[in-house]
């Protein structure tokens, strides 16, 4: 017998009261009793349990437990509970015996035993001396709309699978939540909407190569002036050739205050940027586009730039200003969608999303973000259009992610049945 406070999930936070405990007992099936009283009123639930622990020829397993941390650092002792209300679902299991050092796990979250996996992770051991290992991952779920899923532990050994453990769990709002949103007097539509953007957006290489193809030189080189014609090509072919800082120094003795520097300038920016010298890039660009307001490469190079040094807030500016001179440039479309996604405005993101879509029919990345924001959008309890709109063209989105052979069609497939089951 164990006598246990019950306590919530999280102070101040209404959710279930929770009883934790362990016991070591030999193998065999036994009657779990659990008796609550409160003042005159007693009550039990009982379950048949069989106490055994999974085994291979080589290894035994403990189960396989699942449930919604408060934390997400790597937990070393097991989280426990079938609800997960905070964006994070726990999964621990230990392998035991001489072999366990040879075993490797991948955590896989599908919806049944069968289906394909929505999310997988592969995770690293951690050795508890020569014959036990702890496989403990806590997975970031907020991709995943409410409903009941199945976490599936799958154990290999010498790349080869030996063993399946699963425990389902289910993946609702917190009440809290819901029950502030209700009051707070604005209309959903109308609150800030952050959505989720992937690193690797919001940080966009430099291109060097593209920087000094012909199509892209033309333009400058029929603006510079005949006077500084030779040190600009110079600098063009030291560019070329990767020696950045002889370069910079051609491109600024093209630079003469009686006549137009802007390729001069434009392309010392380059170099800049080339030789990973961002902050020096950001200036040079932006002097360049003192009279070079006509050359939308400035506006690309200089947005990118700003972007590398997290200046987001300028780069968002730079980005609706050349967006407005050239609306259907897709170079200023997408990013600027990623921005407007970071700063909170996923319904004008997802606007600008769709105007670069329909531009760039071979994007299957930017149809997933299309899909993943609409989703996000109605889960906060707001709309872009409208909700049979949003529906459709969120379909058709899905339907061109599929067709192109995107990998992640399980999850793209578990939005759409949200977005088709929302009232």
């Amino acid at each position: 017998m164990f006598d246990v406070r019950l306590l919530p999930v999280m102070n101040g936070v209404p959710s279930a009261l929770q009883y934790k405990t362990g016991a070591s007992l030999p193998p065999g099936d036994y009657t779990m009793k659990f008796a609550a009283v409160e003042g005159e009123r007693i009550g039990t639930v009982e379950h048949v349990v069989h106490a055994a622990l999974p085994r291979t020829d080589a290894l035994s397993f403990s189960e396989l437990m699942v449930g919604g941390p408060l934390d997400v650092g790597e937990l070393l002792q097991p989280t426990i509970g079938y609800e997960v209300t905070f964006g994070a679902v726990h999964g621990y299991f230990e392998a035991y015996g001489p072999a366990s050092a040879d075993v490797s796990v991948e955590y896989e979250i599908g919806t049944d035993a069968t289906s394909p996996a929505l999310l997988n992770v592969d995770v690293a051991p951690r050795r508890a001396g020569n014959t036990r290992a702890i496989f403990t991952r806590v997975i970031p779920v907020q991709q995943l709309p409410p409903g009941k899923y199945l976490l599936r532990a799958i154990v290999s050994t010498n790349n080869r699978s030996v063993k399946t453990l699963m425990r389902a769990f289910e993946i609702v709002r917190p009440k809290v939540l819901m029950t502030s949103a209700d009051g707070l007097g604005t209309p959903a539509s109308d609150a800030e909407v952050f959505l989720p953007v992937d690193d690797a957006a919001l940080n966009p290489p430099f291109r060097r190569d593209h920087a000094t193809d012909s199509d892209t030189l033309t333009a400058f080189r029929e603006r510079t002036p005949a006077s500084v014609k030779d040190a600009f090509e110079q600098g063009v072919v030291f560019l070329v050739a990767g020696d950045y800082p002889k370069a910079e120094a051609s491109f600024k003795r093209a630079i003469q205050p009686e006549i137009d520097s802007t390729p001069a300038l434009a392309y010392l920016a380059v170099a800049f940027a080339a030789g990973g010298h961002d902050l020096q890039a950001a200036s040079a660009f932006q002097t360049a586009l003192v009279d070079g307001e006509d050359l939308p490469q400035i506006y690309d190079w200089l947005s990118g730039t700003l972007m590398r040094n997290h200046d987001f807030g300028e780069a968002r500016a730079i980005l609706e200003e050349a967006s407005a001179k050239w609306p259907a440039d897709v170079r200023f479309t997408k990013p600027l969608a990623m921005l407007y996604a970071t700063f909170g405005r996923g319904r004008d993101a997802v606007r600008t999303l769709e105007r670069y879509l329909r531009e760039r029919s071979d994007d299957r990345d930017a149809y997933f973000f299309a899909v993943q924001w609409l989703y996000t959008v109605h889960s906060a309890g707001a709309v872009v259009h409208d909700r049979a709109e949003d529906l459709t063209r969120a379909r058709q989105y899905a339907s061109a992610y599929e067709r192109a052979a995107g990998p992640q069609a399980p999850l793209v497939k578990q939005w759409i049945s949200f977005l088709e089951g929302e009232r």
